[in-house]
């Protein structure tokens, strides 16, 4: 669908939230036949991996201040999964499995990128890991 981040926002500050997570994720499915494919009609063949499936996954996000709606940092993930099957030992389950493993893989890129820019925005006195007189 189709987010609004000032909706957003206002939940966020109704719960308290100082900040706010907001991201996207967007995955593409291509499939095609490759080489071995021409050696269906024999019986060997449908054994052979000639369909090949290729799963990108992107996903973008942004910590934005509840407040203000300034945009603190950006960060981005991507991963691809490639697999090749054949006719008779594919599945429709395979696939389900390659988007999945292609959306966690880019989440866990995304959030890596994410604390190497709250880092950076640490150790520039930007923003503060712990808020005044919060307890340890």
């Amino acid at each position: 669908g189709r987010g609004d981040l000032g909706k957003v926002r206002y939940a966020a500050a109704r719960v308290g939230c100082d900040a706010v997570l907001v991201y996207a994720r967007a995955t593409r499915v291509y499939t095609y036949r490759n080489g071995l494919a021409n050696l269906y009609p024999t019986l060997i063949g449908l054994a052979l991996p000639g369909n090949e499936r290729i799963v990108v996954s992107r996903v973008e996000g942004a910590i934005v201040d509840v407040r203000t709606g300034h945009v603190f940092c950006v960060a981005q993930g991507e991963a691809r999964v490639d697999e090749s099957s054949s006719p008779l030992f594919g599945s429709s389950e395979d696939e389900r499995q390659s988007v999945e493993e292609a959306e966690t893989d880019a989440a866990l890129n995304m959030t890596k990128d994410l604390a190497r820019e709250l880092a950076q925005l640490e150790a520039s006195g930007r923003i503060k890991d712990r808020p005044q007189g919060a307890s340890k």
